[in-house]
């Protein structure tokens, strides 16, 4: 299994601009593909409900996981491989996000006045 893993160091924004989030590094397995993302904040959840990759003209679906690491700053997107999908080190592969939900304020109630409390419906 190890000779057929390839690990990819990517160290760059989710998006252009975004500072909360970092596309850390890529492992390709025969099995799987995960992308592990680091956020600045460790309250910082990952902000699109829906991501993809494209590779060689396929769409792998993914699933959030926590690091099992015991880092909470950590998020890992795993991507399950389909067996006939060949990649190399040349393959290009696209991460596609979709459905961006931005958090404004705390969701926790603290003593600290410069907390910022969400606003609900009434």
């Amino acid at each position: 299994m190890e000779s057929g893993t390839i690990k990819t160091s990517l160290n760059q924004p989710l998006e252009v601009g975004e500072t909360d989030h970092t596309l850390e590094n890529m492992v390709v397995s025969p099995t799987q593909i995960r992308v592990t993302v680091r956020s600045k904040d460790i309250d910082n959840t990952f902000p699109y409900k829906k991501y993809a990759l494209e590779v060689a003209g396929k769409t792998l679906e993914g699933n959030l996981w926590r690091s099992p690491e015991g880092e909470p700053e950590l998020t890992v997107l795993r991507f399950e491989r389909p067996v006939d999908l060949e990649i190399t080190k040349e393959t290009p592969i696209t991460f596609v996000a979709k459905y961006k939900v931005t958090q404004h304020g705390s969701y926790k109630i603290t003593n600290n006045k410069d907390d910022k409390i969400p606003l609900h419906p009434i």
